[in-house]
């Protein structure tokens, strides 16, 4: 059994993640909780002891770790030779804000910075109707806009690997 301390430092930890990290980004009770428990743990917890102390039944535990772990917040593994299976967070909260930005960017800046100008090269004609114009308008400020983003995510990269480089070498 763990001691008061661990207890209650645990809890504390909890609450607070609940109510201001995990609030701010819109995860739902569960989820928040999960990524508390796992974060505040030292080492990898079964997911059916996680199951059984949020309350929760081990499926709804396990849809919320699935979520998690695409979001590469959590790991899940297995151990040999037993069916259980075992979750971890990442504790390493620069490299997970990073490999963050990375998705982002490759998925939505990129993608709309590589697919944008073709869009409007095809549509933008010298007689286009008003209407064509202000939406062409609206695709090009799209376009301005996720440059901007994509140089502040650069920008940031580069920031978070040298605090990542200096506080782990």
């Amino acid at each position: 059994m763990k001691q008061p301390s661990i207890m209650a430092l645990e809890d504390e930890f909890i609450r607070m993640f609940q109510t201001g990290i995990a609030g701010a980004t819109e995860h739902d009770a569960l989820s928040s909780w999960l990524m508390a428990r796992l974060f505040i743990e030292p080492g990898e917890m079964a997911m059916a002891d996680l199951a059984e102390e949020a309350g929760y039944s081990l499926a709804s535990v396990s849809n919320k770790c699935q979520m998690l772990e695409r979001t590469q917040r959590i790991v899940k593994r297995t151990r040999p030779g037993t069916r259980k299976i075992y979750l971890y967070a990442q504790k390493d909260l620069v490299a997970t804000f990073m490999r963050q930005l990375e998705q982002l960017r490759h998925t939505q800046t990129r993608v709309v910075m590589k697919e944008i100008p073709t869009i409007i090269e095809r549509y933008q004609t010298e007689d286009m109707p008003e209407e064509l114009e202000e939406r062409i308008a609206i695709l090009q400020g799209m376009y301005d806009d996720m440059k901007e983003i994509d140089g502040i995510i650069t920008d940031m990269l580069e920031r978070l690997t040298d605090v990542g480089g200096a506080r782990n070498g």
